[in-house]
């Protein structure tokens, strides 16, 4: 038994020695952090193209509007064009009816016989107002409807500015900007084709918007009472300015 205990003080004193031995080993030394270059930041990602209807908004004059839009126009069946409504929008934050009518005009038969030539041109023409409706759905005031001239040849429009007092079979004068065709179902089960305008009603109040206030007045034709066959005075011009 005695060499068993000698044998494990051996082991004992060994582990000692081996600990103690251990405490005077220096720590590694840490190797250094590679050397990190900076990168230069990157560049901020480039916006988007503006949008034509973003386009359209940024110009000053009917006529830039009109060249912007122009692209967008087209013939339609059933929907309108979306290039009447942003003609509209840009319209009614620039109403000026001397700018409207300054534009070069055309005629109905000219925009049914071929519509890409006509498209951007202004079109005048009376009508019997068929329908006219306001669009609650739109940010701005605007009117929507349909006006016949004679029995056949019918308007779309897309109306801003003021509408008076009219109301369906009034008759008035309508101008607008062409965008093309358009043709919708008709309560008969048919189809009509019709011209698709944007403008004005020519209007007193719409004729004063852009107008220059120092100028006159336009002066109109009255009829005046004709004194023939009343033995007083000759026969008159029967109107006069």
């Amino acid at each position: 038994m005695r060499p068993k205990c000698i044998k494990g003080i051996v082991v004992v004193a060994a582990v000692w020695i081996v600990a103690g031995c251990g405490d005077d080993v220096p720590a590694p030394t840490p190797s250094p952090a590679p050397e990190v270059t900076p990168q230069p930041p990157a560049p901020p990602p480039e916006p988007p193209p503006p949008t034509p209807e973003e386009m359209i908004a940024k110009q000053t004059t009917l006529a830039d509007a009109i060249k912007m839009a122009r692209p967008l126009m087209a013939d339609t069946v059933g929907d309108v064009s979306v290039s009447a409504y942003r003609i509209a929008q840009w319209m009614n934050g620039h109403l000026n009816w001397p700018e409207l009518k300054s534009l070069d005009t055309t005629n109905y038969k000219l925009v049914m016989k071929d519509p890409e030539l006509e498209r951007g041109k202004l079109l005048c023409t009376k009508v019997k107002i068929v329908q006219i409706q306001r669009d609650r759905q739109a940010p701005f005031p605007i009117y929507w409807g349909i006006g016949s001239h004679g029995w056949s040849d019918m308007i779309y429009y897309y109306a801003v500015g003021s509408t008076g007092d009219l109301v369906e079979r009034s008759r008035a004068t309508f101008c607008g900007v062409v965008i093309g065709t358009h043709s919708y179902p008709n309560v008969g089960g048919g189809t009509t084709h019709s011209v698709m305008t944007v403008g004005m009603f020519d209007l007193k109040d719409n004729r004063a918007l852009g107008a220059d206030p120092a100028s006159p007045p336009a002066k109109k034709l009255r009829k005046k009472k004709s004194n023939a066959g009343r033995g007083k005075n000759p026969p008159e011009a029967d109107f006069e300015l």
